[in-house]
């Protein structure tokens, strides 16, 4: 069975301690790669959105564990689309519009 699942985030709306937690989720890569967006809107984007990601994966990874979001690890194709290491059955999209 699939299931796809849509998720809307507006980072222009996030307050300052939800960027610092959001951070805290993400890799070291993930983090120096936040902090080479010239501008502030771009890296708390950054920040949220892949911290968004990491929730959503660990809730779909989670069946009788609990998996932490800082522990799900990404890899990444040519053009930048993230997949899931370890779990080649489910498949991710970050769209920015």
């Amino acid at each position: 069975m699939s299931e796809v699942i849509v998720w809307k985030l507006v980072p222009e709306r996030a307050a300052d301690d939800e960027v610092r937690a959001a951070r805290g989720l993400l890799s070291p890569a993930e983090l120096t790669r936040a902090d080479t967006f010239v501008r502030e809107v771009d890296r708390r984007c950054f920040a949220l959105v892949r911290a968004a990601l990491r929730r959503a994966v660990a809730g779909a990874l989670s069946g009788a564990l609990t998996v932490d979001p800082a522990a799900v690890a990404f890899s990444e194709g040519p053009y930048g689309k993230p997949s899931v290491v370890g779990a080649d059955d489910l498949h991710v999209n970050v769209s920015h519009t």
